[in-house]
């Protein structure tokens, strides 16, 4: 986040991104080496530092989003997905088009990556749709309307967000990016 320029630049690594011989897939580095394993394979892989992290559980975005009263977004097709695999149950049934999404809907569309037929898109379209929805996600909490929900907004990152950086340093951010142009 660029708060001199006001930009913010987010880079989406593929899940299966090939890294090394000994674990090649990026998405099990967190498993095996810690968020210091992971910030430094990202680091050699995009070429440029990783100074802080920010983890968010699942259950945070899905509450975020709640609390903003859901977000407008244009889901790019159709997506038609059910796993029943026991304690990760996931449905995902939309139709291409606009639909106003809660919070579960929002984890849904995010997670959403091939229909059980096998059609859907690529990772690449997956992260297309993930930055899109989090834009409008990030839109609406940065918004001056929501100013008055800021402690709401701090209790759910208490509670669901691990990160290094300090409370200083969040809300030195926090009170640069209010208004952002998302």
């Amino acid at each position: 986040y660029d708060t001199v320029g006001q930009k913010v630049g987010v880079v989406s690594i593929p899940r299966d991104t090939l890294v090394r011989n000994d674990f090649p897939k990026i998405n099990g580095i967190y498993a095996r080496e810690g968020i210091e394993g992971l910030k430094e394979e990202v680091s050699q892989l995009t070429g440029g530092p990783i100074d802080n992290y920010v983890m968010v559980d699942i259950q945070g975005f899905i509450r975020l989003v709640d609390e903003v009263g859901g977000v407008d977004f244009y889901v790019p097709c159709d997506m038609d997905y059910d796993d029943t695999t026991p304690g990760q149950e996931l449905r995902i049934h939309y139709t291409e088009g606009m639909h106003h999404l809660d919070g579960q809907g929002a984890m849904e569309v995010v997670r959403f990556r091939h229909n059980n037929d096998g059609s859907g898109y690529t990772d690449v379209g997956r992260a297309e749709t993930q930055r899109s929805l989090l834009a409008a996600v990030g839109k609406k909490v940065l918004s001056f309307s929501n100013v008055p929900k800021f402690n709401t907004f701090v209790e759910i990152f208490q509670e669901n967000v691990e990160t290094d950086l300090s409370a200083e340093d969040i809300a030195w951010f926090i009170s640069k990016a209010v208004g952002l142009d998302m």
